[in-house]
């Protein structure tokens, strides 16, 4: 699939960045919502934020908010855009090790 100059710029952008690709990771197994994501990868709530407003304008992930709650998850990676593409070929090869979702006693961190 081809894409213009700006579009591959802004997803090569998105994924040049260690805790993004750590986020995309923990998105394999499902819908997190921004306090899990925060959890699971150790840094503040903001900057966990930003880093997943990157990956929305670059069309890897979608969200939805649900009361005061935001949600995350990937975008279908079976799609033939070049975002998914890009999802595909970053997934395939980032270690088993960042594809893990937080875990706690409860399951979960937020209600």
């Amino acid at each position: 699939m081809e894409a213009s100059p700006e579009t591959l710029a802004e997803l090569a952008a998105a994924l040049s960045e260690p805790h993004r690709l750590r986020l995309l990771g923990m998105l394999v197994q499902g819908e997190l919502c921004l306090c899990d994501l925060t959890a699971g990868i150790e840094l503040v709530s903001s900057t966990v934020s930003n880093h997943m407003a990157i990956l929305k304008r670059a069309g890897l992930v979608e969200s939805r908010k649900d009361g005061r709650w935001m949600f995350f998850r990937l975008i279908d990676a079976s799609a033939t855009t070049s975002a998914a593409e890009l999802l595909r070929w970053a997934l395939e090869n980032l270690p088993e090790s960042d594809k893990m979702p937080p875990e706690n006693e409860n399951g979960a961190y937020c209600p």
